[in-house]
């Protein structure tokens, strides 16, 4: 066995993890370039939140056309946390349900990819 492991794969999927301002629990991240995750908690004192690594959220997307179940998301930036369709930001995770048309919906989004 490896002697090396910090965290089996069941505790690596919720981490105390350094955060943007302002993010409160239930917000999407972007940490550093490409980790995402859903804050489990406000961010505290020191800066950190608890984040999610995975799991499927209802969050809100904002879809600049219609969109599939299996369709990416993607969220902006660290700074603005939003979640859209649009491919200029950092892959997020896969779109769980239907989106009919252009609008900003919550809908439910598998973390990660």
């Amino acid at each position: 066995m490896a002697t090396n492991q910090i965290y089996d794969s069941d505790k690596a999927k919720q981490l105390a993890l350094p955060v943007p301002s302002g993010v409160v629990s239930g917000d999407p991240v972007l940490i550093g370039d490409a980790l995402v995750g859903v804050a489990l908690t406000d961010r505290d004192a020191d800066g950190e939140a608890t984040v999610a690594l995975g799991g499927a959220f209802d969050l809100e997307v904002v879809a600049g056309a219609a969109m599939a179940v299996g369709d990416l998301v993607y969220i902006d930036d660290a700074t603005s946390r939003t979640l859209s369709d649009t491919n200029t930001g950092v892959r997020f995770g896969y779109l769980l349900e239907v989106i009919a048309g252009a609008s900003t919906v919550t809908v439910t989004v598998k973390v990660g990819y």
